[in-house]
């Protein structure tokens, strides 16, 4: 409840609250103990940090794969229905609202692995 508060109430202190949890901030906190806990245990949670991040071969295989994901929606809904600048005329929101509705079906039908995952795609 008091994360919800915080959040609500206070951006910036919930962010710092978040960044709190990360690996990153544990790194920090480390390099401030490292006399208390010795440089070995600094170094291998560097190592588990650097483990823990995508390498660049992969966030280019990810990225490409995102772009070839939105030419295909594109491509399903049509030009019109997805205009370059993301402008519709009035007339045609329903149907594009609709469109976007059954892609999204399509799309989680694909990609998510297991009811965890779908839950993830579907934000909630």
């Amino acid at each position: 409840m008091y994360i919800i508060l915080l959040r609500n109430k206070d951006s910036l202190l919930y962010r710092t609250w978040e960044y709190q949890q990360t690996e990153s901030f544990d790194l920090l906190l480390r390099a401030q103990n490292i006399l208390i806990d010795g440089e070995a245990q600094y170094l291998a949670s560097m190592v588990e940090l650097e483990n823990s991040y995508f390498t660049s071969a992969e966030e280019i295989e990810i990225a490409a794969e995102g772009i070839n994901l939105m030419d295909s929606v594109r491509d399903s809904i049509g030009r019109d229905l997805f205009p370059e600048r993301g402008l519709l005329r009035v007339d045609q929101y329903d149907e594009a609202k609709d469109a976007l509705r059954q892609i999204k079906d399509q799309v989680l039908d694909m990609y998510p692995h297991d009811e965890h995952e779908r839950k993830l795609w579907e934000g909630n």
